[in-house]
């Protein structure tokens, strides 16, 4: 059984639906194993609220907004999150939004186009998502082993581990970011990445727009330039000296002044 509470002054201006699991005060998790449709008020905000876990493989169609609030069990100082994996597939044109300090697995392939905020906790797409725009705040955790979709830009203020072969759109951000396969950036914006990229895979750049790292960067795979401008204003930015950088015709690599310990092939 969950505990549902209906916020919201009328139809016009959308509501607040919040299902909560049905022990607020311990653990409790939420299933979603039936299909859910929210197709008429772009408006309307559906919540799942838990102190355990969230998952099932009901499906949902969303034009609002969609959160996970999985805060996990808190006793004293100590906070049990549980990792469960919600299988369903999120749809339409709304967003999703992550929050409370639990995990989250996402394994479904969801279409949904809105934008994905990772607002606290963990977030790890196993799947496909299709969200244009991600987020991930001060403190949480995205790790993709799945896909995002080729447009995705996605702004890093805590850590995204890329761990499989993927292409976004855009990378901005002062998190941290961790390679641990290729990872393929750039479309026609500017962004900056001031935070730390390391592990051990390759950043490839392409797209018409200028990606600027500024940090001390460690990551120990190779660096290409396909496309764009790839600024460089650390002299540590282009990462370990152990990974070879190569700029291919269409590419500009901007060193501007700075003293980049390594090799690039041009």
């Amino acid at each position: 059984m969950w505990y549902v509470h209906v916020v919201g002054a009328n139809e016009n201006s959308g509501k607040a639906l919040v299902f909560e699991s049905p022990n607020p005060a311990g653990a409790g998790n939420i299933n979603i194993n039936a299909n859910i449709e929210l197709a008429s008020i772009s408006s309307t905000t559906l919540t799942f609220q838990a102190k355990g876990g969230i998952g099932g493989s009901g499906n949902i169609s969303n034009v609002g907004s969609v959160m996970f609030d999985n805060r996990g069990t808190v006793d004293g100082d100590l906070i049990t999150t549980e990792n469960i994996t919600y299988s369903g597939v999120i749809s339409g044109e709304g967003s999703f939004e992550k929050q409370g300090l639990g995990s989250l697995i996402l394994s479904g392939n969801n279409t949904y186009t809105g934008s994905t905020t990772l607002s606290a906790g963990t977030i790890s797409i196993t799947g496909i998502n299709a969200s244009t725009a991600l987020s991930v705040a001060s403190g949480s955790v995205l790790t993709v082993t799945g896909s995002l979709s080729d447009s995705a830009s996605v702004s890093v203020a805590g850590t995204y581990n890329a761990n499989a072969t993927d292409t976004i759109g855009s990378l901005s951000g002062a998190g941290s970011i961790v390679l641990g396969s290729g990872l393929t950036v750039g479309d026609g914006s500017d962004t900056t990445v001031s935070g730390v990229i390391s592990g051990a895979g390759s950043l490839t750049k392409q797209g018409d727009g200028t990606l600027t790292l500024s940090g001390e960067n460690t990551y120990q795979g190779e660096t290409v330039v396909n496309a764009g401008t790839l600024t460089i204003t650390n002299d540590l930015g282009l990462g370990s000296a152990d990974g070879a950088t190569t700029v291919n015709s269409g590419g500009t690599l901007d060193l501007s002044s700075v003293d980049v310990a390594g090799e690039f092939d041009a």
